[in-house]
């Protein structure tokens, strides 16, 4: 027998019916979404991004593979390296791969719903009984699919490629734990900023989708590289960088204090372009002694878990302003409106 409750206005509602509609409602999400998945998936243009996002990756990982801690005016013999694979390698290159994606986001996910006034499709699916916002958040859906996909791709990619090193140059095996962290930390906010954003501009004003896709683009170079949002009498805004390019200088310092402290002052990089001078309690070391010391230590030190809490919460929400960025298109989103 079914069960009857009251609704706000006194009526009669039948629970199984309640249940039924709302299974249809997810059903019908869930049609739309693995569609769109499956066109962008079988696209000749969704392989040809995943070789070269492979490419890519291959190229800055080898290019980091190991990363300088004392400046580069320094003579060869002296200098000492961070594995690229380590915690604290991958501290400097995970901002990299984030500014990759930067670029390649937007261009996957803008066109979810303004493909189809380029294709001259939009009216006939208009006319079909697919509710709106299904057919707004199952497109979304499934360029966010793809996004994680390539993002689980760049995490595979880059941790393989350690095990290579590690294999063929003798390099410690990567830092999976630490690899993983940063992902969540790093990667994955920025996925969901940037493909909320350029999916919403792009429904919302599909006739200029492109250039919206050149101004996010544009707009992630300047905060990287210029630290538009980042101030340096304001430690926590370091903590708002979407790009994480300002996570290199934070935790590199860190573990730069750690490794020079108790040897003496040394001239080190920062990580992030510059150089700065990490001060450290004199001793008696001779360079010699010093260099093989630091050669010693930073095995243990690179390997070190890095303190990525600082950037949870406000990169968590980062990652909801992309989501909020999808919500007011699908609230805007007229099925034929004039834009279009």
């Amino acid at each position: 027998m079914a069960i009857q409750q009251t609704g706000p206005s006194g009526t009669e509602v039948n629970t199984p019916t309640v249940l039924a509609g709302q299974v249809n409602r997810l059903h019908t999400l869930l049609v739309v979404s693995s569609w769109e998945l499956h066109r962008l998936l079988s696209a000749r243009s969704t392989r040809l991004t995943t070789l070269a996002l492979i490419l890519l990756l291959a190229g800055i990982m080898w290019l980091r593979k190991e990363v300088t801690v004392i400046a580069y005016f320094v003579p060869e013999e002296e200098r000492v390296y961070v594995h690229g694979g380590s915690a604290w390698g991958m501290v400097y290159s995970m901002p990299l791969l984030v500014l990759v994606f930067g670029i390649i986001v937007p261009f996957l996910s803008a066109d979810g719903v303004a493909r189809d006034l380029k294709q001259r499709t939009h009216e006939l699916l208009m006319s079909t009984a697919i509710p709106s916002w299904a057919y707004v958040w199952g497109r979304f859906l499934a360029v966010l699919v793809l996004d994680l996909l390539l993002a689980t791709l760049l995490l595979a990619t880059t941790l393989l490629i350690g095990v290579v090193f590690a294999l063929a140059m003798g390099h410690p095996f990567p830092n999976i734990a630490a690899t993983f962290f940063l992902w969540v930390v790093a990667v994955l906010p920025a996925i969901l900023l940037i493909s909320g954003l350029s999916f919403g501009i792009g429904t919302l004003f599909p006739r200029y989708s492109g250039l919206g896709k050149v101004l996010i683009v544009v707009a992630w170079f300047l905060v990287s590289y210029e630290g538009l949002l980042v101030r340096g009498d304001e430690t926590s805004s370091v903590y708002w960088d979407p790009t994480s390019r300002a996570m290199i200088g934070a935790l590199g310092e860190v573990y730069q204090r750690e490794l020079f402290n108790g040897i003496d002052t040394v001239p080190v990089g920062s990580g992030g372009g510059g150089q700065q001078q990490v001060l450290v309690p004199a001793t008696q070391f001779t360079q010699e002694e010093k260099v093989r010391e630091l050669r010693l230590r930073i095995l243990d030190v690179e390997q070190h878990m890095p303190d990525l809490w600082p950037w949870a919460g406000p990169h968590l929400v980062l990652a909801m302003i992309g989501l909020g960025g999808t919500a007011i298109a699908v609230a805007r989103f007229r099925r034929f409106s004039d834009v279009l």
